[in-house]
């Protein structure tokens, strides 16, 4: 697995799928990553640099390890269709909001063969 960073987002996707591919995917939730360059520190992990702008409210999306913070404006139903590219297994999953407006991915368990 390989870290993918932009600010304080963070997802793990297999060291398999191109920095390209991953950068052009979250650049559906950041346009600001179109034209992005990005470092690779000792570790592998890529970190995605653009120059600064400015930021409106923003909430945090958790699956797993993998954390993104997203404009407050994006339907959660829009952020989970975009995730469900990286992580297909969110297709049918729920979630739940914290107190502080965290949206958390719960997959439900499969019961195939019923």
């Amino acid at each position: 697995m390989r870290k993918f960073v932009y600010g304080s987002n963070t997802i793990e996707q297999s060291a398999d799928v191109s920095i390209e591919d991953v950068k052009s995917a979250m650049a559906e939730f950041f346009p600001e990553l179109e034209n992005a360059t990005y470092t690779i520190d000792e570790e592998g992990t890529v970190t995605f640099v653009v120059r600064a702008a400015s930021k409106g409210a923003t909430r945090k999306f958790v699956y797993g390890s993998n954390t993104i913070e997203q404009s407050a404006d994006v339907s959660i139903e829009d952020v989970k269709s975009a995730m469900t590219e990286f992580f297909p297994e969110l297709e049918n999953a729920t979630y739940t909001i914290d107190e502080d407006g965290t949206v958390t991915f719960v997959v439900r368990a499969a019961s195939k063969g019923k």
